[in-house]
């Protein structure tokens, strides 16, 4: 009889690294070519729909305990991978993670963050060291109360009022309310 090839696309595996740790999975790829020989395994994750990959070295593996191809059509190889859109989803989501990091007050109170996420749910919010500035128009101090608002253009009192409406109405929220 023939000996299974267990590194066949598609094949259930599970193998023992030197380590003596045992890993079973699907085999999702191998890359024997360069000099880094690895193995792909595909695992269930911890949600439905949500898999691991485990990357294993070739070298690390003591024994293969087990191997069934697999039954049907054989898998297609992967395809390749349009590297620029790799690099343009990387930056992408690089961006997004700094602008929302830009959203966290550096050494404020817990209320002065909430009400800097309460005002940027629907005003363009950010900081300046432990003030937040609102529509680029509206500078708040602490302790981020409405008297600590400050129009930096004194004609503009419409955008001051409207902060100062949505602090009062933040305070109310968050203040308790004696029984």
């Amino acid at each position: 009889m023939a000996e299974i090839d267990p590194y066949i696309i598609g094949s259930q595996v599970a193998v023992r690294t030197q380590g003596g740790e045992n890993v079973s999975g699907v085999v999702f790829g191998c890359a024997f070519d360069g000099p880094q020989k690895v193995i792909i395994i595909q695992q269930p994750g911890s949600t439905p729909f949500h898999n691991n990959l485990r990357i294993i070295k070739q070298n690390s593996i003591e024994s293969v305990l087990e191997a069934a191809v697999p039954s049907g059509k054989p898998m297609e190889p992967l395809p390749p991978v349009d590297q620029k859109r790799g690099r343009e989803r990387e930056e992408k989501a690089v961006r997004a993670a700094e602008l929302e990091a830009a959203k966290i007050g550096l050494d404020v109170t817990e209320e002065g963050q909430a009400v800097f996420d309460s005002l940027a749910k629907t005003l363009p919010c950010k900081w300046s060291n432990k003030s937040i500035v609102v529509l680029d128009e509206v500078f708040i101090s602490e302790p981020y109360a409405p008297e600590n608002c400050k129009s930096l253009h004194s004609e503009d009192t419409a955008t001051l009022d409207r902060v100062i409406k949505i602090l009062q109405s933040e305070k109310q929220k968050t203040t308790p309310t004696g029984n």
